[in-house]
This record gives structure tokens, sequence and C-alpha cells, in this order.
């Protein structure tokens, strides 16, 4: 996986938050709602994740968790 922000950084609706890649395949994880990112999932840049594993949290997005 790869983070595309970091703690602090302000993203709007559709912004890509992380591109998760499994086997060939990319899946671009984008942001449902905009606000500023309050947390990001520390893990080193091409580790393995699991389904359900939270990597964002927005503020200001009626508190979106991505």
């Amino acid at each position: 996986m790869e983070l595309c922000v970091d703690v602090g950084d302000e993203i709007k609706k559709g912004d890509t938050v992380a591109v998760v890649r499994q086997m060939k395949m990319e899946l671009e994880v984008r942001a449902g709602k905009g606000g500023r990112v309050i947390w990001v999932y520390e893990g080193e840049e091409g580790e393995d994740v699991g389904e359900g594993v939270l990597i964002a949290e927005i503020e200001g997005a009626g508190g979106a968790k991505l």
C-alpha cells in the first residue's frame, strides 16, 4: 500500500488517499468527502494490509474514516 496523504493535508472529495496493490492490480482509495487529514495508517510502504484496515481519518467530513 502507498499512502498519498499525510497528517495535516487538506483534501477534497475524490482525492486519492492511498493506492493498494495486489498481484498485478491497483486500487485507488478515494476520499468520499473533503476535510483535513488527522490520522494516517503508520505501516511501511509496500506492506500488506488486510480488508477492513483503517488507513486514514478526516476531520471536517463528519468524522469520515477510510
